[in-house]
């Protein structure tokens, strides 16, 4: 997860790590480093202040793979016919996020055992499953049956403990959160403002990682920023993609 100091400096940092440096409240330290994640104070000696090695996913393209089959192309393509009426539906039809696209994303906010991981619009699943390979709790929205249906399915064949809920992002309670995603590629202006509004509802100090639009706002920090190609579908050339990492101030 990403931590800060008392002159925003930000720390990608291990966040079980970080357990025993844990204090009750910011004090000036001597030898250490006073950071938080907004909630919480860490005296971490200067020491211990790089970041974490990337971790390794062993079926990475595996996971890859399998989101590229035939089954998670129909059930991408049911979302036409299922949102038939909603006046959003054209924009919420898309491929999916590039597996080591995503690991990247992770890798630059430090995302570990420690950190809760909330994936909105997630689609057939395949960042949510990535997540859980890296996090303590990974857990994706749609509000397509289909999609929903498939990425269950997609956690059970890869003994995942990602779990999927068929659900508007209003039900959602984001506080629970260190790490949200949105890849905002085809969502509408109106989609994009409802999210936002919605995201002022993390705590200080989490994270939310956009892929083409950012969220910068009043109540979000844009801190980081990358490309990183990948093909939305099997049959689609890779392309450099843009993704945007932000923090959720502290009031």
């Amino acid at each position: 997860m990403l931590y800060f100091d008392k002159k925003a400096r930000l720390y990608p940092l291990d966040s079980q790590a970080l357990h025993p440096y844990n204090v009750e409240r910011w004090s000036p330290v001597t030898k250490s480093r006073m950071i938080t994640n907004g909630r919480q104070y860490f005296a971490v000696p200067k020491s211990e202040l790089n970041p974490p090695p990337p971790t390794a996913i062993a079926d990475l393209e595996e996971l890859q793979s399998y989101f590229f089959s035939e089954q998670a192309v129909e059930a991408a393509l049911a979302v036409a016919p299922e949102l038939l009426g909603r006046d959003d539906s054209g924009s919420l039809i898309h491929g999916t996020t590039g597996a080591r696209a995503f690991t990247e994303a992770l890798g630059r906010v430090a995302a570990g055992p420690g950190d809760s991981f909330l994936d909105i619009g997630c689609g057939c699943g395949l960042p949510v499953l990535v997540a859980s390979r890296v996090l303590g709790r990974a857990h994706g929205v749609d509000v397509v049956p289909s999609v929903i249906r498939f990425a269950r399915e997609a956690a059970s064949r890869f003994h995942s403990q990602a779990t999927f809920a068929e659900a508007d992002i209003k039900e959602v309670r984001m506080e629970t959160y260190d790490i949200v995603y949105i890849a905002a590629t085809t969502f509408s202006d109106e989609l994009r403002a409802s999210i936002q509004e919605k995201l002022a509802e993390l705590r200080a100090g989490a994270i939310a990682i956009s892929l083409t639009y950012s969220f910068s706002c009043p109540h979000l920090v844009l801190v980081d920023s990358f490309e990183s190609p990948f093909a939305w579908w099997k049959t689609s050339a890779p392309s450099p993609h843009r993704f945007y990492i932000h923090m959720r101030r502290a009031e």
